[in-house]
């Protein structure tokens, strides 16, 4: 593996030329896509039994086969999943093993630059899904770093000592603590105060970013690493990042914009929306409480990333069947404040429950272009661009 940098200071003096910065950003509307979960390649309407947790069948090729109807929506980005090698089971890819190795579940190192070079072809952006806080092991097995599994992380104090989370106000034991604790993956966590550690991370996200063409990135897992450490991890990359703070409180979300990365995801207008649009007595004051609340306390609320649903969590048609607060919750992310994210389905009006439900395969909508929902995204996206 070759660098183009031996130093911190002469790597972040590097720049990705012509990458959209938060301006070019907040012109952008996103489609979030579980690569395994939205197109295979040979364009077969595979079952894909959900429970099992496993691979179905989604590729690199298999976006690119599909980006007409992605962009037939007005979409201009795309959010992907992690794409280093996993564990088995990490058909998400978030159980990652060698941060350098592609996952060959998704294909080939050629295809992924071939899916962005077509986005780009076509005015479009690539958004990467990155990991920066921990790697991944069975439960069953003996965490042994020497082994050579993780990677360039083959060492023990590469690591934090194991700690499963326990107390989720307790800052510093959320950003060293293990996650994983109830699952049959353990997720042990790297130890980012290690300086070693620090510049692998800053060379992994700046080769991924260099390699492949990526135009910005959604960073897993932000609370979980102190704030220090972000900035330089941004500054690494050369693109625009936007990060997960899964928190509602917006005093908790809100200054991880700014003292950590360029935008966070808006998880405390995310959790008000939900509850303002379940039901027709739904929480609308607090809704407006919350808009003003954001618009003045976040550095720029206008680049905050907006959504109603991923992967995470239960779609929303799995919580309100009322149709009309369907549809006004869906409009909610193009017309507000913020760069809007969709997850691929809400325009089939797939309606999964809890993880891992939540997850259905694209191709068994036939990619609907004729649907209402498919239609009325087409139309937001236009009314947003014409904004």
């Amino acid at each position: 593996m070759k660098f183009w940098a031996t130093s911190s200071a002469a790597l972040l003096a590097l720049n990705i030329v012509g990458a959209l910065d938060a301006h070019g950003w907040r012109q952008q509307s996103i489609y979030q896509l579980l690569t395994d979960r939205f197109s295979r390649e040979d364009d077969v309407e595979a079952p894909c039994n959900l429970i099992a947790r496993q691979y179905c069948g989604g590729t690199w090729k298999g976006i690119i086969d599909k980006l007409d109807y992605i962009q037939g929506m007005g979409f201009t980005a795309i959010w992907i999943s992690p794409v280093s090698a996993n564990l088995p089971e990490g058909y998400h890819g978030y159980y990652t093993t060698d941060f350098y190795q592609i996952n060959p579940r998704f294909g080939t190192a050629q295809d992924l630059k071939n899916l962005s070079a077509e986005l780009h072809r076509r005015g479009m952006y690539l958004m990467l899904d990155v990991i920066a806080n921990h790697v991944a092991v069975p439960r069953r097995s003996k965490f042994r770093p020497s082994d050579g599994t993780w990677g360039v992380f083959n060492q023990d104090d590469d690591f934090h000592k194991l700690m499963w989370c326990r107390d989720w106000d307790n800052q510093l034991e959320v950003e060293q603590c293990w996650l994983g604790e109830k699952g049959d993956i353990a997720l042990p966590d790297l130890n980012t105060e290690n300086p070693k550690v620090v510049l692998e991370l800053q060379k992994i996200v700046h080769w991924l970013v260099q390699e492949f063409s990526v135009d910005g990135l959604r960073v897993d897992t932000l609370k979980h690493i102190r704030k220090s450490f972000w900035p330089d991890y941004e500054k690494a990359a050369g693109v625009w990042c936007t990060g997960e703070v899964l928190h509602g409180d917006p005093a908790y979300t809100l200054p991880y914009q700014g003292s950590a990365l360029s935008s966070v995801l808006n998880y405390p207008l995310y959790f008000t929306l939900r509850r303002a649009f379940q039901s027709p007595d739904g929480f609308m004051i607090e809704l407006t409480d919350m808009i003003l609340r954001i618009q003045h306390e976040a550095v720029d609320p206008t680049t905050l990333t907006t959504f109603l649903e991923f992967h995470t969590v239960p779609r929303f048609a799995h919580e309100t069947s009322d149709e009309a607060l369907r549809l006004n919750a869906l409009a909610y992310p193009f017309l507000g404040d913020g760069i809007p994210i969709t997850y691929s389905g809400a325009e089939q009006g797939y309606s999964g429950g809890e993880d891992p439900l939540n997850r259905e395969p694209m191709w068994l909508s036939k990619f609907d272009t004729s649907s209402r929902l498919y239609s009325f995204v087409a139309r937001l996206n236009a009314a947003r661009a014409l904004a």
